[in-house]
């Protein structure tokens, strides 16, 4: 029941709020580092994103930059967010994506 509460929380505290666009559609908790062998729900690991921004979290996504199309993948995408969200809780996780 901890896991649940945890995802709660996370999106609570961001007032049901999405951590990127700031939607309040459909929100969720996203796990930062994922993968079938790791299942921490602890807050350093979890934001809160739209459908939207969990696809763009999940897929990657596409910008023009310089004229030029340029593909943003996962790592790229959570690990912009999460510095620019500037918050202690993610000090470590940043540290463990940038590696």
């Amino acid at each position: 029941m901890r896991k649940r509460e945890n995802r709660k929380i996370c999106v609570d505290n961001n007032d049901g709020k999405c951590a990127n666009c700031l939607s309040r559609n459909n929100v969720a908790a996203h796990h930062i580092i994922h993968g079938s062998r790791i299942k921490d729900d602890s807050f350093e690991n979890l934001i809160p994103l739209c459908f939207d921004c969990h696809r763009k979290a999940h897929d990657g996504y596409y910008i023009v930059e310089n004229g030029k199309n340029r593909f943003i993948n996962q790592r790229e995408f959570i690990l912009s967010l999460l510095v620019r969200l500037n918050k202690d809780i993610y000090i470590e996780t940043i540290i463990k994506l940038k590696r």
